[in-house]
Order: C-alpha cells, then sequence, then structure tokens
C-alpha cells in the first residue's frame, strides 16, 4: 500500500493485509472469519450473521451476538450493548468493542453508516488518547475501517471522523512508543486525507509531516500492520 498524505507529497511503500485480518481480539488471537452481511441485508433475509460464522472462538467474539438481523445499528440492542462498553466498559470490553465495530465495518459501507449514525465514532476517538496501548491501536483499526469501504474511501465517514476531532490524537500517534500503532495511525491519515482539501490542511496544521517523514526511515515499518 502507498501511504500518500494528501498534497503532503509524503510516500510510504508499506504492503498492507485484509482489512478484516488486521490485528487481533482481546486476549491475541488469530482468527480470519467468513463475509459478514451488511445488517440491513441480514434483516431482509431474516438471517443471523452467526450463520456465517464457522468458528467457535469468532463467536466468543461477540460478534454474532451483535449482528443478530437488525436492520439499523441504533436498534439493536446487542449492538447498543457494545456501544456501552466502548464509553464505559472495562479496558477488556472496550477493546472487544472496538474490534467487533471493525469487523462489522470492514468493507461493508451499509454497516459503517449504521455504526457512524450510532454514535460510535467519538468514543473510538477518545481511545486513541487511552493509556493502554491495545486500546490505542484498536480504536485506529476501528476509525481505519469506517473511513474505507470495498470501493474506496467513505467520503461521508472520512468527513465525520475529521469534524469529530480526530486529526490531533491520530497525529500525536505517529509517535507512539509502540512502532505498528504509529503505522496505522499512518494509514488512517493517508484515507482521511485522500481527495479531501480541507483535512490535507488540517493535517499539516496538526504537525502530521515531519513524524510522517520520520516513519519513512524506519526499515521495520512495513512488517508491522
Amino acid at each position: 500500500m502507498v501511504v500518500i498524505v494528501g498534497l503532503f507529497s509524503v510516500h510510504m511503500v508499506i504492503p498492507l493485509c485484509g482489512r478484516v485480518q488486521l490485528g487481533s481480539p482481546p486476549p491475541a488471537a488469530s482468527l480470519s472469519p467468513p463475509p459478514l452481511l451488511p445488517l440491513s441485508a441480514a434483516a431482509a433475509a431474516g438471517q443471523e450473521v452467526t450463520a456465517h460464522v464457522a468458528s467457535d472462538d469468532w463467536r466468543g467474539s461477540g460478534v454474532g451476538a451483535a449482528a443478530t438481523g437488525a436492520a439499523d445499528a441504533q436498534g439493536n440492542p446487542a449492538f447498543a450493548g457494545q456501544l456501552e462498553h466502548l464509553r464505559h466498559g472495562t479496558v477488556d470490553q472496550k477493546q472487544r468493542a472496538a474490534f467487533v465495530l471493525r469487523i462489522f465495518a470492514s468493507e461493508h459501507a451499509e454497516n459503517q453508516a449504521a455504526i457512524a449514525r450510532a454514535g460510535a465514532i467519538e468514543p473510538l476517538i477518545r481511545l486513541l488518547q487511552d493509556d493502554a496501548p491495545a486500546l490505542r491501536e484498536e480504536a485506529a483499526r476501528a476509525l481505519w475501517n469506517l473511513a474505507r469501504d470495498s470501493k474506496g474511501v467513505n467520503v461521508a465517514n472520512q468527513r465525520a471522523i475529521a469534524k469529530a476531532g480526530a486529526m490531533v490524537p491520530l497525529v500525536k500517534l505517529l509517535e507512539d512508543e509502540v512502532p505498528r500503532i504509529r503505522i496505522v495511525a499512518a494509514a488512517v491519515l493517508n484515507d482521511l486525507a485522500t481527495d479531501n482539501a480541507d483535512n490535507q490542511v488540517e493535517l499539516a496544521k496538526a504537525g502530521a509531516i515531519v513524524p510522517l517523514v520520520r516513519l519513512l526511515q524506519e526499515e521495520e515499518a512495513p512488517a508491522l500492520v
């Protein structure tokens, strides 16, 4: 993947794997789920996402329970529970909720819109500043999946994420103590800056250029995401 942050002319060559398989739920695990139906499609068909989940470990992540055939995330009690955990849960609950939202958002524009409408963006942004590195990373990955669908950048969410105040904390993550978090933050900023002059200006104002250039000098960067 070539990360180009807007007009900065900063190119980071970083090979990235599929979005759904990035990172891992707490505790550390390597899961490769089958594709999820959009929430509205699952509802229309009278199906549950759990019908598409083959792994017992994957069911344990809460993904199946949170997607039980609701046409809109706001009307889904299980999904609302994930948002409640995101806002007020323990560290583990917050991390798992961010993970579940990340999986829902992956490549599905309908799910991305539903998650944004339900109010998940602001609590995810707050978690970018959490003391727990795992939470910072999972929140950044969730925002990354919200910002891009299968066709490219999700323009509505791109604007919503920036408007909600994600720029400054994401730029700060470019200098995070955890190398992988720095690279994920750069990837999110790439999607927020793509074809969006306003966001490009805001990123420059937030001080993104210097740490992005510094990332180019990190030889281990390609293997971290």
